[in-house]
């Protein structure tokens, strides 16, 4: 299997996807075997986006809604990110092109903030809930992450009906990442790859998917 390409930016799947057509009808000229369709999602980068990472930014003073609470700042001063709006742009996107045979995670942080000097040594500027500093800070919280990861790979399960799909997590454990949580997603993903998906993108057929997989979670 071929090293996937690795793509940092929903906006640009479209253009991926273009790509690997093109590329695909020129290998499928040479070789009998049709590539394999596969990305590698970084799905933290586009927070070094300058208007992504706004749109993750609750500015409520105070919070009306109970539920942004938790992304204000607290007594430390940190403040942590609603990623839904980040979530909502991969899964928009994602569904504008054919679903992809397989499908690689990668949640290690984005190296350098918005606005950043990108040929300077990146420093820290975002963090994991577990592992956050005293100082004022971004944070996300991993349950989040997690959510973003499982919706993505449940929707591509069900989307690839009968055929295979496979799903794996890469992260980075010196920057913070929560080792325990991502081994646990990488045995559920792996229960997902191996599911049988319903003949039906129903809100049923979701929920079977969905149910086998917390299943395989609850059984860890």
């Amino acid at each position: 299997m071929s090293t996937p390409q690795t793509v940092s930016d929903p906006r640009s799947l479209q253009d991926f996807y273009l790509n690997e057509v093109h590329l695909s009808r020129v290998n499928t000229n040479q070789v009998s075997t049709p590539p394999l369709r596969q990305a590698k999602l970084a799905l933290l980068h586009p927070l070094s986006k300058a208007d992504i990472l706004e749109s993750c930014r609750c500015r409520t003073n105070p919070p009306t809604d109970p539920q942004l609470c938790r992304y204000t700042c607290d007594r430390f001063r940190h403040e942590f990110l609603n990623l839904h709006p980040l979530g909502k742009m991969w899964r928009e996107e994602l569904m504008k092109i054919p679903p992809f045979s397989h499908l690689i995670f990668d949640l290690t942080l984005p190296p350098n903030a918005p606005n950043n000097n990108n040929t300077e040594p990146p420093t820290r500027w975002i963090y994991w809930d577990i592992s956050m500093p005293q100082e004022a800070s971004l944070g996300i919280h991993d349950k989040e992450v997690m959510n973003i990861v499982k919706t993505i790979a449940l929707t591509t399960r069900i989307r690839t009906k009968s055929g295979n799909v496979s799903f794996d997590v890469v992260y980075d454990p010196t920057d913070g990442a929560p080792v325990k949580t991502m081994k646990a997603l990488r045995q559920q993903l792996g229960a997902l790859s191996t599911a049988t998906s319903p003949p039906s993108s129903s809100p049923q057929a979701y929920r079977t998917v969905q149910d086998s997989l917390e299943m395989k979670g609850d059984s860890d």
